[in-house]
């Protein structure tokens, strides 16, 4: 009997794939429900909200990942879920829709270099850059795109790589208000200032 090279990236396709019929179900259910919704203000807080992500649920095979944490684990659990599914059922990417939620401390993920620099954002000890235990240095997501230099082998487990198989990418909202609080107390910003300059730093798409 062979043992896989790598027992995490196995157990992980394992409990992507395995997990895939209930979430797409919860998925489908949610697609649904806001099905009729389009960008419209809010009334309570007057912005705008896009809902256009909505009508892209339309492959057949649909998972949603929450990712928390400042690391890899929720890149790599899609990645993987897609590959499983080209292995196991013969779909492309266009098949499949993947929704990536970044809550908690992972919405940082979804802001730029530039802002990562202007706030002091670093990878977390032990959950830092791929290949490295290292926290990142401030003033680089290292999520945002694979480095020339990094060497690196194997699948691009990155924000940029995903969304060019069409990763659809979401950030909380409630989430990216910690983020707009931690910049108005450190550089004295009005609320309306903070609150720009950090939804301006968004990953493009997200």
């Amino acid at each position: 009997m062979s043992h896989p090279s790598n027992p995490r990236r196995h157990f992980l396709r394992t409990v992507s794939i395995g997990s895939t019929i209930a979430a797409a179900a919860g998925l489908e259910a949610c697609a649904s429900s806001v099905s009729a919704l389009t960008t419209s203000a809010s009334p309570q807080s007057g912005r705008e909200w896009d809902q256009s992500w909505v009508d892209r649920l339309k492959a057949p095979y649909r998972v949603v990942f929450n990712v928390t944490q400042v690391n890899d684990l929720g890149l790599m659990q899609a990645w993987m879920w897609m590959d499983g599914f080209k292995q196991a059922h013969g779909a492309g990417d266009s098949d499949l829709n993947a929704v990536l939620v970044f809550r908690h401390a992972a919405v940082a993920m979804m802001l730029n270099d530039a802002m990562w620099a202007r706030m002091g954002i670093t990878t977390s000890s032990g959950g830092g850059a791929p290949g490295s235990t290292a926290p990142t240095p401030p003033g680089k997501n290292p999520w945002l795109a694979a480095s020339e230099s990094s060497g690196t082998q194997g699948p691009d487990y990155t924000i940029s790589a995903l969304r060019a198989r069409g990763v659809i990418m979401l950030a909380c909202n409630v989430a990216l208000g910690g983020q707009i609080s931690r910049l108005r107390q450190k550089e004295n910003l009005a609320q309306a200032d903070a609150d720009q300059a950090v939804r301006g730093s968004l990953v493009p798409g997200c």
